[in-house]
């Protein structure tokens, strides 16, 4: 009988061991990799840490040390990078070109002219061009709302009343929360069209047309819809005759849609380039993006140059009939509320560097694509690599082109404090099944100095840093904007999205019942291996008949379902991120709601029967606390609406 009670607690012991092992390592190891800590990095030549180094203001080179500094730049990183192609220009004149690296490093294929590179984010550069076109056309009012654009009458419908425009869709502030679903799929992968595949994945709108900004690729895709509508014709055929045809980019494609190739030239040089995270490479890289327009265009280095140096011509432009026209698509079109600080242009994004410039910092799923240009002096930027997320080189030629921001000279704030809180990006989701990712994107800031900010996870590593009485410089050398609304609302705006400030109570009780959560996953989890290790036990010395043993078998049923639910969970959040269909992210929701129901049935078994059972004491807790993970599924399947 001794040796019976220390086989049962050995074997108790076992299970809970490996339950922790098995499950609990991956969410630890999930943790460590999430955080969201600025790293401050010390560089091995100057004794400078990355924080140090983004808050000294630097002056933008000229001649021959501009030329010089370059040089130095690329070869200092090149052996970081796969390959890739940097050319500077001013208005009309090359000040600087030069490629580098490999397209297949394996094959020892290197970069040179032919090399087509995917530009990304920049992609959408073609559709601002195009709304801007159809503006001067007379054929699209920034002001009308966007939903007068629209033909096909249910899609038209799904937008009356929200006060689009379709301004707000050049501008990022429509409102929409951020979409994951079909963004991408792999080569080869049928997929619907474009058109069918955006009225699909219409996101919610969350915020009030014109409050917040986020980037948004759904939005531009939308406005790239609006162009077939009016122009009569495909975004693909409007952009070819419109763009590319008049600036002789023969060696640039938008590939839009399934087996449907628009440049033959290109395809087969695109097949020889291989993607890269550094220098190592990325296993199928090459993928497809149902909503083309925001994404898939792919060219040589000389055509997008020919491109920026054709936005940078205003006075004889060969995108728009008048210099008016051109100088207007490079001037503001949305400004930092209550200042005359451009925040954005109709084409991109303003950046404050030594003086404001215009700026895409764009990637593909391998590719990574700068494109810069200030409008006053003509002086531009186009940088592309088959490097994924590159961007050391990157900010050290953008330094050195124009500097970085010294402050408008206004007295520095006191105190960050009033900027203390939790903080999400805009460009999140915030209502649906997925809206875990918004507590994901929360940001907590919290003042550690009068002048510095730091997050929850950056310890005492400044996050940002104030420089002016409206500025702050992030440690990545991004200037963000302070600004407080008329309710006293706090928010702090980097160019291309806002963080908007959440309630912490809300926030902190979200992050206390998925800690919750997890660890009834793991009780859940042990409870089942225990129960099977017992029945074993009692099954191989043939134990007398458990009089308990229907509600013992629904117990570890409910275990089981507890686990099944966390485990569907994390698959489907793994497989939104991995751009699943929105079908199969929205069949879901049966999973949940049987989950719950099968909670509630518990709740109840346990209620009626649970008192009357001869049990021990330990393991009616045991039914306790698994029916308290009842109330818990139930809670957390609807805080994060899955059910409700």
């Amino acid at each position: 009988m001794k040796l019976h009670i220390k086989s049962k607690t050995a074997v108790r012991i076992f299970a809970f061991v490996m339950a922790i092992f098995l499950i609990g390592a991956p969410v630890a190891a999930y943790a460590t990799e999430s955080s969201d800590g600025a790293e401050n990095v010390v560089n091995e030549q100057t004794g400078e840490t990355t924080a140090d180094a983004a808050a000294l203001p630097k002056e933008a080179l000229k001649g021959e040390e501009l030329i010089s500094a370059l040089e130095g730049f690329v070869e200092a990183e090149k052996a970081n990078i796969a390959g890739g192609s940097v050319t500077v220009f001013e208005q009309d004149e090359i000040l600087f070109d030069t490629d580098f690296g490999y397209a297949d490093i394996a094959a020892n294929l290197a970069v040179n002219d032919d090399t087509v590179f995917e530009w990304g984010d920049a992609s959408r550069l073609l559709i601002w061009i195009s709304i801007m076109q159809l503006v001067e056309d007379g054929k699209i009012d920034l002001q009308v709302p966007v939903a007068d654009y629209i033909k096909d009458e249910n899609f038209y419908k799904a937008f009356t009343g929200t006060g689009i425009t379709v301004e707000n869709l050049v501008n990022y502030n429509a409102g929409f929360q951020e979409n994951v679903a079909e963004k991408m799929v792999p080569e080869g992968a049928e997929y619907d069209s474009f058109e069918a595949v955006l009225m699909r994945t219409k996101p919610k709108q969350i915020f009030r047309a014109g409050s917040v900004v986020a980037d948004s690729e759904w939005t531009a895709a939308l406005a790239a819809y609006v162009v077939e509508q009016v122009s009569g014709v495909s975004y693909a055929e409007y952009v070819k005759e419109n763009i590319f045809t008049p600036l002789g980019m023969e060696h640039t494609a938008l590939y839009p849609g399934y087996n449907v190739i628009d440049n033959e030239w290109v395809e087969t040089q695109r097949k020889l380039v291989k993607g890269y995270q550094g220098t190592t490479l990325i296993e199928n890289s090459r993928y497809f993006i149902p909503m083309y327009p925001v994404g898939m265009v792919t060219g040589t280095q000389k055509d997008l140059c020919t491109l920026m140096m054709a936005l940078a011509d205003t006075k004889e432009s060969k995108l728009f009939d008048s210099a008016q026209s051109a100088e207007e698509f490079l001037s503001p079109s949305l400004y930092y509320p209550g200042t005359e600080l451009g925040r954005k242009s109709y084409g991109f994004w303003i950046f404050e560097q030594a003086t404001p410039v215009l700026g895409l910092n764009a990637s593909s799923y391998s590719n990574t694509c700068y494109l810069y240009l200030d409008p006053e002096s003509g002086l531009g930027l186009t940088y592309m690599t088959n490097s994924y997320h590159e961007s050391k080189l990157g900010v050290s030629l953008i330094e050195a082109l124009y500097g970085t921001y010294a402050g408008d000279g206004s007295d520095i704030p006191v105190s960050l404090a009033s900027y203390e809180g939790a903080y999400v990006a805009g460009s999140t989701i915030y209502k649906g099944n997925l809206s875990i990712f918004s507590l994901l994107k929360t940001t907590s800031f919290k003042a550690l100095s009068g002048t510095e900010m730091g997050t929850a996870m950056s310890g005492d590593i400044p996050f940002f840093t104030a420089i002016d009485s409206r500025h702050v410089k992030f440690y990545d050398g991004t200037i963000g904007f302070l600004y407080t609304y008329d309710d006293g609302t706090p928010t702090i705006m980097v160019p291309n999205f806002d963080y908007v400030s959440t309630d912490k109570a809300q926030h902190i009780a979200k992050i206390v019942i998925l800690i919750l959560v997890v660890v009834m996953y793991l009780y859940s989890s042990t409870a089942v291996l225990i129960a099977l290790c017992k029945w074993f036990m009692d099954w191989m010395q043939k134990a007398p008949k458990d009089e308990n043993l229907k509600f013992r078998k629904f117990h570890v049923i409910q275990c089981v379902n507890f686990v099944v639910f966390c485990v569907f969970y994390v698959f489907m959040i793994s497989s939104a991120m991995g751009n699943a269909s929105l079908e199969m992210i929205n069949a879901t929701n049966m999973m949940y709601w049987l989950g719950c129901i099968m909670s509630v049935v518990y709740i109840a078994f346990l209620a009626r029967t649970g008192r009357r059972m001869d049990v021990s004491k330990a393991e009616k807790i045991c039914y306790f606390v698994t029916g308290v993970g009842c109330l818990l599924m139930v809670a957390f399947a609807s805080i994060f609406q899955l059910v409700f």
